[in-house]
């Protein structure tokens, strides 16, 4: 059985005020859970200790999301449970959802594949990792750490650590009958523009799903600032050299 565990993680330890609502829907409705918390310093101590392979690999990440996407995913195989990000808010206890299961993700909204950069990789499904669950040690990490180390030269968050990647895995993983990729309406009832799934109301959304993702993600916006102060710094060093 999937451990009675919920990970969540946030750089530090005070998180913003925006989430806590949604961070204490997880306490409130799981009891009966062990609720651990881990800050960007909680991961690495671990990745240090636990995955000392994976050292130089989380080190060398350009950017915190894709450090905090390796932690995640060997934090859940190491000790099992349910990963689940900041901007998540718990609608029922996720009990029947893990009975009987091992291994669990869901896709994001199948309005997520009409993007350009989804229709570019010809993905069927666009596996999230907001929210996901495993046994410890499930045979599938043994399958998805070493296309995490292939990846890690990529050119965006999504194919290097993210769920394109996570796509990919799940989509060659050997064994498929050995996943559950649950309705994406049950964890993720509205699109990124917000808008509920499958025609439904707001309401009707809410009442059948298990948990909502918000959609608030910070990392993007991070991403997108890197790289145009890259940029920037890169024009600026050109002139330098012109000059």
């Amino acid at each position: 059985m999937i451990p009675r565990i919920i990970h969540q993680s946030w750089k530090v330890a005070q998180v913003p005020e925006r989430w806590r609502a949604f961070q204490n829907s997880w306490r409130e409705l799981h009891p009966d859970f062990e609720y651990r918390f881990w800050t960007d310093v909680d991961n690495r101590a671990f990745v240090a200790e636990i995955f000392p392979e994976f050292l130089t690999l989380y080190d060398g990440y350009k950017l915190p999301i894709m450090r905090a996407d390796l932690a995640r995913y060997l934090v859940v195989c190491h000790f099992g449970g349910v990963y689940v990000d900041m901007d998540f808010e718990a609608l029922k206890p996720l009990d029947t959802l893990l009975e009987g299961r091992e291994l669990f993700f869901a896709p994001e909204p199948t309005s997520h594949l009409g993007t350009v950069p989804a229709k570019m990789r010809g993905l069927k499904s666009i596996i999230c990792n907001a929210i996901f669950a495993s046994v410890p040690r499930h045979p599938f990490w043994a399958h998805f750490f070493p296309m995490l180390e292939q990846a890690k030269d990529e050119k965006t968050v999504m194919d290097v650590t993210g769920p394109y990647l996570l796509s990919r895995a799940c989509e060659t993983y050997p064994q498929p009958n050995d996943i559950m990729i649950v309705d994406s309406a049950l964890l993720y009832p509205i699109d990124n523009s917000g808008l509920p799934v499958e025609g439904q109301t707001m309401e009707e959304a809410r009442a059948r799903a298990y948990a909502i993702h918000h959609w608030q993600g910070t990392w993007w916006r991070e991403a997108v600032l890197s790289s145009a102060f890259n940029r920037i710094k890169h024009r600026r060093e050109i002139g330098a050299q012109e000059s």
